[in-house]
């Protein structure tokens, strides 16, 4: 793999490779991969894992900064289709602007709320009140409130308003802004609008608490059941038998499906058979029913569980589905299994797809061997949140390579960043 192929493979995942390959050859000239990466957000995620810090570094360390900031300005103007590739050139802009760049201010003010991309009107809202703090704001309001359709259309924005007074504790916000509005009516409009939903959000009925009966009925009329972490501390014992003995009266497989999503989150208080029984069940595109079943027995030991394991994930290509049977039947050499499925993977959805699994095999189980398929996986991984998860499995393990230790002082992730500042 050449220079160029390394920092381009580096760039796209966000690891801190792509830093130092330039610092250690500054004769290299990687100004078209930096435009790549500026002008849209690589990530695999782009909503969790934003990247205009860790390109702007890259921007910093090129030669060729001036070039970039053009391409930067000119895609801020014109971008009209990738949401988040605005976003990230929003913030990009920002970065100039907050180093003195009037012309990058001015690009900024230009774009925002012009030519809007459906669902990201508001991007650039955060970049010009830190910039400008309470003129910002008023900016903000007038822009808004002259293109507003409706009320709807400022339904969030007292939360826009409270995380900028939570990064500003100096400032009295909404003081500040009732004195603008004092003599401004678009503020007194918008301010009045943004008062009044953040009234209704604090007025909101209490949740109702998790029980068999609520989420018997949630899965009767056909609604979603999240139990997360939060949500499972309200179920009581009962409340989980009740949901089993009901689950063991199921005989449709649309029916079955969110039982086993209720027990891949909480533990199935009988004996296993009937979740193996269902994880052996084709899988089918239109349902997770093999996923959850397979989940849910990540709680339980037994050499039928590993048996099954063995054979699925030995001849499936990308077996996803199955990895959580690992979680509780792992024994020691199964890290080559684990490596070679993470080589089988061609791109990058199949590579996001196992990894969950598999952080979630050595999160359960404390060995050295889970270096060489943590490492090919954050070798493939496009992913700064699931590259955290990894990194921290590696020092648990005390098998963190050098050379990802040495890369960590700029990842992409500021987690990543803060767990350099641990261990360095």
């Amino acid at each position: 793999m050449t220079i160029k192929q390394k920092f381009k493979s580096a760039v796209k995942r966000g690891t801190g490779e792509a830093n130092l390959l330039m610092m250690e050859h500054p004769e290299a000239d990687f100004s078209k991969e930096i435009i790549i990466a500026s002008l849209r957000n690589l990530s695999y995620d782009n909503k969790c894992d934003m990247r205009a810090d860790y390109v702007f570094g890259l921007i910093e360390l090129s030669r060729r900064k001036d070039e970039i900031r053009k391409a930067i300005l000119q895609a801020l103007a014109t971008e009209a289709n990738d949401g988040w590739a605005l976003d990230q050139l929003f913030e990009l802009t920002g970065r100039f602007a907050k180093q003195g760049d009037k012309e990058a201010r001015e690009a900024i003010y230009k774009r925002f709320y012009v030519n809007p991309i459906e669902s990201c009107e508001d991007f650039g809202d955060d970049v010009i009140a830190d910039l400008d703090g309470i003129e910002g704001l008023t900016y903000i309001a007038e822009v808004k409130t002259k293109a507003m359709r409706d009320e709807s259309d400022l339904i969030g924005d007292h939360w826009f308003i409270s995380n900028y007074q939570d990064k500003n504790p100096q400032i009295n916000v909404y003081e500040e802004l009732e004195n603008v509005a004092k003599t401004n009516p678009a503020v007194r409009t918008y301010l009045d609008i943004v008062l009044k939903h953040k009234e209704n959000q604090s007025n909101r009925k209490k949740r109702v608490k998790y029980s068999e009966k609520l989420i018997t009925l949630r899965i009767k009329n056909k609604q979603p059941v999240n139990l997360w972490s939060w949500r499972k501390k309200e179920l009581s014992q009962t409340d989980i038998n009740r949901l089993a003995d009901d689950f063991l009266k199921q005989t449709q497989r649309k029916r079955i499906e969110p039982y086993l999503q209720i027990f891949d989150m909480v533990k199935y208080p009988y004996d296993y058979q009937p979740l193996l029984n269902y994880a052996t069940f084709p899988v089918k595109k239109s349902d997770r029913l093999v996923e959850y079943a397979c989940g849910s027995l990540k709680f339980f030991q037994g050499n039928d569980i590993r048996q099954l394991a063995l054979q699925k994930l030995n001849e499936i290509r990308v077996p996803h589905e199955y990895l959580d049977l690992l979680v509780n039947n792992y024994k020691k050499g199964d890290a080559k299994l684990l490596t070679d499925i993470v080589k089988r993977c061609k791109n990058d959805d199949e590579i996001h797809s196992i990894v969950f699994g598999i952080i979630e095999i050595y999160k359960a189980n404390k060995t050295k061997e889970c270096q060489a398929p943590l490492e090919a996986m954050y070798d493939r991984l496009n992913c700064g949140i699931h590259r955290t998860d990894i990194v921290r499995i590696l020092i648990k393990n005390k098998v963190l390579p050098e050379r990802i230790k040495h890369e960590l002082q700029y990842d992409s992730e500021q987690e990543i960043r803060e767990i350099y500042k641990e261990i360095r």
